[in-house]
């Protein structure tokens, strides 16, 4: 059956190919069209076991593959086992059409194979480095910009033998007895991205267990797998319905039948790295060639004001206390501010010497909304400017570099908040900071925590600016804002005037909390008491002792950490995912 690709189901998968968002999944017909040392195709479940069987002298009678290998590696022992392994798994030669399987970005790919096909396949010349993950490994993040692409072998690999294999019924069982990160994130991939299977029924009790696991602990929450599709020779009718059931569309041929009829639809340069690069991140530039641009391009983002964020969040949900999206800020969502103008109008100054700005300011005051929008605001005015995208510890030295690289006469604008965090790799920048002529870092942070690191500062000679506390026409403004996206709440029905003294009674404690307070109609403790009761007791758990950590003086929590306080249990790691935000 030769696919069609002018179909709606087949124009999705496409549009998501052309964007990277596609998880691809290897079974073991997967490998079908590869041969091993011994010229053949690796060996299926069956072959294997028969294999096994007779290097160990059984006679088989129909036993299946688990029970054969623990009795095998029982009678001639492991070393054994692992040369006969590496004999019928370690790929020589595969067809044309892996090469086309190999051209497309994907998200991710995972395997139950333990063969060396995928290995083998990228080499060396392929645009994504490819990196093999054997489980069992720790969870780790992948490249959001597409460069390295995870490969997560599920089941071990053959040129890993420390990492063991999956073959046992205990095998089997630990994947499910223990919690296992990379099926839960193969099953976090399947809810929010289509997954590509080719070379498997999905039969694999392991799968079906996260999926069951996922199911019951989100029975309150409303969740829609987007399509997947499965390709395989010969899909019965009954399976199919299945297959549709759990919105998978199921795709009967080869594999090779698949990525060839894809090649003949699909022009396979729109669908390799720079296109998709541009595509998803059209206001960063990639030289992969530079190490140091790259690691710029993933600390920073340039600001142009007329793309769209990748994934837009729901407008509105930045007046219930949500950190602003440059979506927030392009449709306007926060007020008019008179430090806005402030700070735009010192950055502007062409007789200002000072090449660095610290606004600092108390917590929930509104600094982060002022950096970007003021950052925005130079950018629609034609300047240069990049903004800190990221929580960790950045790095600064490649920033002369790019500011050397500008035209003369140009400026380059560098924002970053959590000024704290990036102390140290300033200080290491100091020397190339202040021989930048051509740049201002814009940085922000708590006073508090200002104060106590600015002697570290002194050799940039910074220019302070102070969070304000709100005035009049900056209640204005917001007002209108949540009276314009119908977010007034309990001010609603009262005279302007009366709003203002409300809005700014309840500001002296902090701008988040009167946005809060007022947008909800409740007082920020039950506001918290109502966000805390409305997560099962693990997440509980989880909000409590970030609580405690912020309430403290700690900025946040990372994510490692709090999984150490909680355990491994399924459930933990769920509330970590799925229930709460860290930093």
């Amino acid at each position: 059956m030769k696919p069609d690709w002018s179909s709606p189901d087949l124009n999705f998968l496409r549009s998501k190919l052309e964007r990277g968002e596609v998880t691809f999944f290897a079974g073991a017909g997967f490998s079908f069209d590869a041969r091993n040392r011994l010229g053949q195709s690796p060996p299926l479940g069956a072959n294997l076991a028969a294999l096994l069987a007779k290097e160990a002298g059984f006679t088989l009678a129909n036993e299946p593959l688990p029970l054969v290998y623990e009795a095998a590696i029982r009678t001639i022992g492991s070393n054994k086992i692992w040369e006969l392994l590496k004999t019928r798994y370690s790929i020589t030669e595969f067809d044309e059409w892996y090469k086309i399987f190999s051209s497309i970005v994907w998200r991710r790919i995972f395997t139950l194979n333990i063969d060396t096909l995928i290995q083998q396949i990228y080499g060396k010349k392929s645009e994504q480095n490819l990196d093999t993950i054997v489980c069992p490994s720790p969870p780790l993040e992948r490249d959001a910009h597409f460069r390295d692409l995870q490969c997560v072998h599920l089941h071990g690999h053959v040129a890993y033998p420390n990492a063991g294999l999956t073959f046992s019924q205990a095998d089997f069982a630990r994947h499910t007895a223990q919690p296992d990160p990379w099926y839960q994130t193969l099953v976090d991939d399947l809810y929010q991205y289509p997954v590509l299977f080719v070379g498997s029924l999905l039969d694999e009790p392991q799968l079906h267990h996260y999926l069951e696991v996922r199911s019951l602990l989100t029975t309150s929450i409303q969740e829609f797998r987007p399509k997947s599709f499965l390709v395989s020779p010969d899909i019965s009718e009954i399976r199919a319905i299945t297959l549709r059931e759990r919105n998978i569309i199921p795709l009967s041929m080869t594999g090779g039948d698949f990525f060839r009829s894809l090649s003949q639809a699909i022009k396979l340069e729109d669908l390799a790295l720079a296109k998709v690069r541009r595509r998803v991140y059209p206001h960063v530039e990639f030289n992969d060639h530079q190490p140091w641009r790259g690691q710029f391009n993933k600390d920073f983002e340039l600001i142009l004001p007329g793309i769209q964020s990748p994934q837009p969040k729901k407008l509105g949900s930045f007046f219930l206390g949500d950190e602003p999206t440059w979506d927030d800020i392009r449709e306007g969502l926060d007020g008019a501010r008179e430090v806005n103008e402030r700070l735009l109008k010192l950055l502007l100054d062409p007789s200002e010497r000072s090449q660095t700005v610290v606004l600092h300011g108390p917590a929930g005051g509104g600094k982060s909304t002022t950096l970007m929008r003021v950052a925005f605001l130079l950018a629609q005015s034609g300047k240069a400017v990049y903004f800190a995208n990221a929580r960790h510890r950045l790095d600064f030295r490649s920033i002369g570099l790019i500011a050397r690289g500008l035209e003369v006469g140009q400026r380059l604008y560098v924002f970053a908040d959590n000024l704290a965090t990036h102390l140290d790799s300033i200080v290491d920048s100091l020397n190339e900071l202040k021989n930048s002529t051509n740049l201002t870092c814009v940085f922000a942070d708590r006073s508090n925590n200002y104060y106590s690191r600015m002697p570290a500062l002194r050799e940039l000679q910074p220019h302070e600016l102070r969070m304000p506390d709100l005035v009049r026409s900056d209640v204005n403004s917001i007002l209108d804002r949540l009276e314009k996206f119908k977010f007034l709440g309990v001010l609603k029905n009262m005279p302007r005037p009366r709003q203002v003294k409300e809005f700014l009674d309840r500001a002296s404690k902090q701008l988040l909390v009167a946005m809060r307070e007022a947008t909800s109609g409740k007082g920020f403790e039950r506001i918290l008491r109502d966000e805390f009761d409305g997560h099962p007791p693990e997440a509980q758990l989880a909000y409590a002792i970030c609580s405690l950590a912020v309430h403290a003086g700690a900025r946040g929590v990372h994510t490692r950490h709090l999984t150490g306080c909680l355990g491994n249990s399924i459930l933990a790691q769920h509330a970590i995912q799925n229930q709460l935000f860290w930093y």
